[in-house]
């Protein structure tokens, strides 16, 4: 599925394509200060060197458990038949192409959508969650001391 010669080029890309679609979705050339919109697209600009270190670290375990979970999904004559299919040509460009769709203009539009709603909701829960952590602080001073103590609560909070 993923030959060892194209491989890291195939993740590569699909963190581009994610990046760009998030870009999208977060709206970012339509932030309204230049400054913020500045540093939002540096940081999305500098994800694939952040990521790319691990992905080359947890890659070969992914593609392991990948094919262990083969296993466990299909039987064995199953599993012959998809391996004689990946042995064509229509099978191999299609598992080798299969990732690249997540980048298709089709895709691409329904994930920054859904992106978008995510981004709300993690938005809302966060907010959320931190109310309640600074309410549930309030009403417990020895937790936030002992936090403090151990370096976990920032006393400004």
């Amino acid at each position: 599925m993923f030959p060892p010669e194209t491989r890291e080029q195939t993740f590569a890309e699909t963190i581009d394509d994610m990046l760009g679609q998030f870009r999208r979705a977060m709206k970012v050339d339509s932030v309204p200060d230049a400054g913020i919109r500045k540093i939002l697209n540096e940081q999305l600009d500098a994800m694939p060197s952040l990521l790319m270190p691990t992905v080359r670290e947890y890659l070969p375990q992914i593609l392991n458990a990948t094919a262990l979970a083969y296993t466990h999904e299909y039987f064995l004559d199953e599993l012959r038949h998809i391996r004689a299919f990946a042995e064509t040509p229509a099978g191999s460009r299609y598992l080798q192409t299969s990732m690249k769709l997540l980048g298709d203009p089709a895709v691409a539009k329904v994930n920054e959508a859904y992106l978008a709603a995510i981004q709300k909701i993690q938005l809302a829960e966060r907010d959320r969650m931190q109310a309640e952590i600074s309410d549930y602080l309030k009403k417990n001073p020895d937790v936030t001391a002992r936090l403090e103590g151990e370096g976990g609560v920032d006393s400004k909070e």
